[in-house]
């Protein structure tokens, strides 16, 4: 009786351990990663953007991939040192990225960056114009 228990427990163990693996492998940048990128990084990393490498495709995120993956896990990107703690954490215009995008994005990382569908395009990021005038006027 023992003996089939054992047997069970490890395939168990096998089937979950599996599964998480699945689940792991199912992160992809057109999925998934590639809509985080978008909505908060290419503000800053494109063409004539401040960012020092652009991040507007695939092609130009992978091999930046485990350097994304240690500055969002650390809170250094996107740039902006809130306190997860003190004071007001609602805060308009929060650029932090949620728990959830990170493990996402780490996930991602850990299962070697992968493409993903090629028949799934990750939506445009809305982007203000690097000539505007980026300042309202005020009405005094």
């Amino acid at each position: 009786m023992k003996l089939v228990q054992k047997i069970a427990f490890g395939i168990g163990a096998i089937a979950l351990s599996t599964g998480v693996l699945a689940q792991d492998a199912e992160i992809t940048y057109n999925e998934h990663v590639g809509q985080i990128i978008n909505e908060n990084c290419v503000v800053c990393h494109r063409e004539g953007g401040i960012g020092p490498m652009q991040f507007e495709n695939y092609d130009q995120v992978r091999p930046w991939a485990p350097l994304i993956q240690l500055k969002v896990a650390s809170r250094e990107m996107p740039p902006y040192a809130y306190d997860h703690g003190i004071g007001i954490q609602d805060l308009k215009g929060d650029w932090r990225l949620a728990q959830e995008e990170i493990d996402t994005i780490t996930q991602w990382v850990n299962n070697g960056s992968p493409l993903g569908p090629v028949d799934i395009v990750p939506p445009a990021p809305i982007l203000p114009d690097l000539d505007a005038w980026n300042f309202e006027p005020k009405a005094w």
